[in-house]
């Protein structure tokens, strides 16, 4: 299904071709940003450029603006690898706000 990317920055999401991989809760999946379109896969990640692991209620406290990411990993709430460029490109494409990624 294809991902509206109007209303994400644009410098951010532009010519995006990478893939992350989340697991929350234990569930591994595979985000791949190819273009305009944002596809989740079942399973294991083939070169992330990020990894992101954490549970459902730290997920949602990063997304209601309780906590940044920075805190979450400080807390070892979440563990975050990957360029910090990477990761903002991640956020932007996915909706975050960049504010979301804290220092």
């Amino acid at each position: 299904m294809p991902f509206d990317q109007t209303w994400t920055p644009a410098a951010e999401t532009e010519s995006i071709d990478e893939c992350y991989q989340w697991s929350i809760d234990g569930v591994t999946f595979e985000l791949a940003a190819r273009g305009s379109q944002l596809v989740r896969t079942p399973g294991r990640a083939t070169r992330p450029v990020v990894t992101l692991r954490t549970d459902s209620a730290t997920l949602g406290a990063i997304v209601s603006g309780q906590i940044t990411i920075a805190q979450a990993v400080d807390r070892r709430e979440a563990d975050v690898r990957g360029s910090r460029r990477a990761v903002r490109r991640m956020l932007a494409i996915v909706g975050f706000p960049l504010a979301r990624l804290g220092s």
